[in-house]
């Protein structure tokens, strides 16, 4: 079997991965690669359980919460929304322009939300300030 230098990486990010899971199961440290590989392997499992779950809406909703929250890199979402949901589907290359369209609007809609947050915590604060110090 011949691999792709892209799929190489991506067995030996599984395996490692899967290892570092190995080793904190049973109550060892992990070192500073071990932890990344296992953060990195939860965060593409996490996002491609969404993927099948919701389809297309889920590139809404990631690219949202990764607007609002920085956890999930647009660059993991956005990546494997094409190969998902476009690759792995067999759709043609007209479909990648959906998928950025529908991450450009998961973007605006965590920008607005968080907008709208920021505003809420702005009042809040500013009547507890009032309440403690103006009396």
């Amino acid at each position: 079997m011949h691999l792709t230098p892209r799929d190489v990486d991506k067995l030996l990010l599984h395996n490692a991965g899967f290892l570092a899971q190995k080793r904190l199961a049973r109550g060892l440290r992990l070192g500073y690669p071990e932890a990344v590989a296992l953060i990195a392997t939860q965060l593409l499992e996490f996002i491609g359980s969404v993927y099948d779950l919701i389809q297309w809406p889920g590139v809404v909703v990631l690219m949202a919460l990764e607007t609002v929250i920085f956890i999930i890199p647009s660059e993991a979402v956005m990546t494997l929304a094409g190969w998902m949901l476009i690759k792995d589907k067999g759709l043609g290359p007209e479909w990648i322009v959906l998928a950025g369209v529908l991450g450009g609007l998961g973007s605006l809609w965590g920008a607005l939300w968080g907008a709208i947050a920021l505003v809420y915590v702005q009042v809040w604060t500013d009547d507890l300030a009032e309440l403690l110090f103006h009396r």
